[in-house]
């Protein structure tokens, strides 16, 4: 959802730019090896593991819980095991996922569907 929402953008504006210059843009929801991937460029989001490569923050990006009102409603609020701090407290709470999937937009589509929590 990022790579389309903002990197796609910069990207077409670049090529107009520059027409002999051709770029290939993978969107992917997991950490890819860069080496060896042989890619040159990338814009990742989470924590940078320790590498000799060469990184630059360039934003943030907070973690949410989200779940449809009708979801709510039917279940109530839901318990899991994920990890969250509050102030200086980290609270565990236990989950039993039915559904998982590699993509952003298939789980914000599954929560505004109602099936769960994303």
């Amino acid at each position: 959802m990022f790579g389309n929402m903002f990197v796609t953008p910069i990207v077409t504006q670049y090529l107009r730019a520059n027409a002999d210059t051709q770029v290939g843009c993978w969107f992917v929801d997991r950490v890819v090896n860069l080496v060896e991937e042989g890619l040159t460029v990338a814009i990742r989001i989470g924590e940078l593991p320790d590498s000799s490569l060469q990184a630059v923050r360039v934003g943030e990006v907070r973690r949410i819980v989200c779940a449809s009102p009708a979801y709510l409603k039917a279940h109530g609020t839901p318990h899991s095991d994920w990890q969250f701090r509050i102030g200086n407290a980290m609270r565990s709470i236990s989950l039993r996922p039915r559904m998982r999937t590699t993509t952003n937009d298939a789980a914000q589509t599954a929560a505004l569907s109602g099936f769960g929590v994303t």
